[in-house]
Parts: C-alpha cells; sequence; structure tokens
C-alpha cells in the first residue's frame, strides 16, 4: 500500500482504490504503481478534487470518486475538466461509464509519438532510466519507419530572418525528419497539406508569446485562430490514421500569467488549441506541446529575458514530462499524457520601455523573468 501526503485525503484515496481493485485487479495495479511515483502535489490535488461531499448516494459518490482517481492518474486527463465530466453524469450513466473507465485503464498502454522517443534518443538527452527501457526496444526500427513518415513544417506567420525559428526548423529537417529540405507551409498555400491526407506529423513553428498565441514578436494566432486558419489551408479533418502535430513554441503547455506579478492565467496553448480543433471538426488528431522555452531540441524552465538571453535547468524536449499530449476524437479531446505546469512572469529590472499613453510617456518592464514549476507543488 502506498502512504498519502496529508490525512485529509488518506481515507478517500485509500478506500477508493481498494474498491477499484476489488472490480479489476489490473486496474488496481497500474494504479499502486502510478502511487508510488507520483509526487506529493498531484496526490493532494487530485485528493481535493475527489471530495463529492453529502451530495448524492453512498454509491454514487463512490462511483464518481472512483472515475476520476482513474481518469487523472492513468489516462492523465485534465482533472478540472475530469471533476466537471463527472458531475454532469446522470445517475443511470454513472455505472455505464465506471464499466467502461476501469476496462480502459487495466488494458491501457500509453502512446508516445515517435519523434519524442527520437528526441530523447539523441546525444545528451540526459533522460531517466526508465524512459530510456521504454524506448530502447523501439529505436531498433524508428528511423526506418520515420523515413516512410510523411511531414510537413508550417508557419502562421511568414518571417524570413528570425535566428530562433531557424534554428528550429533546421533541427527538425535535418535531426526529427529525412532532412529533405521543404520550404515551411504558410497561410494561402494551395494543397499543401495534401500530403498528410494518409496521416503523419505537422510542425507548426513559431514564438509562444507567452502563450497568448503562435507566430512571430510581431503578430499571433490565438488557438481559434490557429485552428480556423489550419482549416481554410486544407489540413484533413479526418485523416486515415492519424496526423500527430507539434507546437515548436515556448509555454504551450503551460498555465501562463497574464500580467506582472502573477495575477490571473490562462489555460496552457495546447489545451486551448485542442478543444479549438474539437470544435472546428477535426478528429483523429494528436498535439504535443511543451512545458516551457523551447531552444532548438532543448527546453528551459528558468528563463531570462534580456540581452543575453540567459536559462538554466535546460533539458531535452523529448524528456518524460516536459511535454503534454492531447488526442483530438470523435465527440472531444483529452490529455494522454503529462501534468499541469504554470508559469511565473515578472520584471527583472534590466530595461526598460516606454510607452506613449495619450500625452504621457510611461514606463513599463522591458524584459522578464520567467519560472516553470509543477502546477500545486
Amino acid at each position: 500500500m502506498f502512504d498519502f501526503p496529508t490525512k485529509n485525503t488518506d481515507t478517500r484515496l485509500i478506500e477508493t482504490a481498494q474498491y477499484i481493485e476489488s472490480q479489476n485487479a489490473n486496474a488496481a495495479t497500474k494504479l499502486y504503481r502510478w502511487a508510488t511515483h507520483v509526487e506529493p502535489h498531484e496526490f493532494r490535488r487530485i485528493g481535493e478534487k475527489m471530495h463529492m461531499g453529502n451530495g448524492g448516494t453512498k454509491n454514487e459518490r463512490k462511483l464518481k470518486r472512483s472515475i476520476i482517481l482513474m481518469r487523472t492518474s492513468i489516462l492523465r486527463h485534465d482533472v478540472n475538466k475530469v471533476v466537471r465530466e463527472v458531475n454532469a453524469t446522470t445517475t443511470n450513466q454513472l455505472q455505464i461509464n465506471f464499466n467502461a473507465i476501469l476496462n480502459q485503464v487495466a488494458n491501457y498502454v500509453p502512446v508516445i509519438p515517435s519523434s519524442i522517443d527520437f528526441m530523447a534518443a539523441q546525444n545528451g538527452a540526459n533522460i531517466e532510466r526508465e524512459q530510456a527501457a521504454r524506448i530502447a526496444p523501439r529505436l531498433r526500427g524508428l528511423q526506418t519507419q520515420r523515413r516512410r513518415l510523411a511531414f510537413e513544417t508550417y508557419m502562421p506567420f511568414l518571417v524570413n530572418n528570425d535566428t530562433s525559428i531557424n534554428k528550429m526548423l533546421e533541427y527538425i529537417r535535418y535531426t526529427l525528419t529525412t532532412g529533405e529540405r521543404k520550404a515551411a507551409i504558410t497561410h494561402g498555400t494551395a494543397n499543401a497539406f495534401n500530403s498528410l491526407n494518409n496521416g503523419g506529423e505537422l510542425y507548426i513553428v513559431g514564438h509562444g508569446n507567452l502563450g497568448r498565441g503562435i507566430g512571430t514578436h510581431d503578430g499571433k494566432l490565438g488557438a481559434r485562430e490557429l485552428a480556423n486558419q489550419l482549416r481554410l489551408d486544407g489540413l484533413a479533418l479526418n485523416p486515415t490514421t492519424p496526423i500527430t502535430i507539434y507546437l515548436f513554441s515556448c509555454w504551450a503547455a503551460t498555465h501562463t500569467r497574464k500580467a506582472w506579478g502573477g495575477i490571473g492565467k490562462r489555460e496552457p496553448f495546447v489545451r486551448r488549441f485542442a478543444r479549438a480543433l474539437h470544435q472546428n471538426g477535426f478528429i483523429n488528431h494528436t498535439i504535443v506541446g511543451f512545458a516551457g522555452a523551447v531552444i532548438s531540441q532543448n527546453l528551459a524552465q528558468d528563463y531570462v529575458h534580456k540581452p543575453g538571453l540567459g536559462h538554466t535547468g535546460d533539458s531535452n524536449l523529448g524528456k518524460d514530462g516536459m511535454y503534454n499530449i492531447y488526442e483530438v476524437f470523435q465527440g472531444g479531446f483529452n490529455r494522454t499524457h503529462g501534468e499541469d505546469w504554470t508559469t511565473k512572469a515578472r520584471a527583472n529590472g534590466s530595461s526598460w520601455k516606454f510607452v506613449k499613453v495619450s500625452n504621457w510617456k510611461v514606463s513599463f518592464p522591458g524584459w522578464a523573468t520567467m519560472t516553470v514549476r509543477k502546477r500545486g507543488g
């Protein structure tokens, strides 16, 4: 049995796990394995969300708690989304949903896109031993498989002289894909996505603008705008095999602050984008976003934006936990890998910029220090 971090969640989590074990031993085994590795902040957050109060019958509360625990711990669905959906479930549907989730968890094997494992296999990737053991068998045929995989790169806004974007494009072309020097697709290119009608990989490249949208420093597309533009540019709504979309932009998998000092926050761009794809009629798409500043193949979670640019604690983009995966399917979308991250932005005092407001010249922080941490941790 595992140890829980707070007394308030102990009984709730243990009783729920024991009930799941009484219904399906395979599902419980995966749950106990998760419990031995999960960090305390995630335990606490899920346990708190499992609080049902006194509403409904004892059996209904038990089923709801079980669904929340299985979906968030094993299937990795967003906890707030899960709670909303569970609370909206009718009494007659609860047992049916529980049985379906229980069977799904018992037979669940997470699917990691091959490009992630390929990145993690690069020299100097510094991945965990458990991940290395997982990807080793896949690597034997990975290069051959990826040579046959269709791919395209896409720039929501055309830019020719951005060093950061050009470096990311070179890394994608010559390390992750075939090395074929394909021009990046831009908005309005006729039949540009035809090669992906049967599936493949789409790399969307641009600056993340602290989660507001992907593009350049002068123009960006929000999640809904980007999904709508991809539909207008002809990306297959329902490819015969999945299209994996990689968001090669900073802050795509983190909650980001809307103002200095951490006042207010917005959902991670990758989550908003998955929702927008679903709303635009896309199905059979997988989206990958990264939790920090993307610098070619590296990810920085402590980033000082100022002249000379500094960043510390770099990880490889393919390292487990540094990315979130969402799947868009018939009827909805869900996260299938990763956890909640948040970004704190504050002025670092290195520089100030002056903006004219009416007849006054007002100074604002011109540079920032961004720190990514696990939400609730």
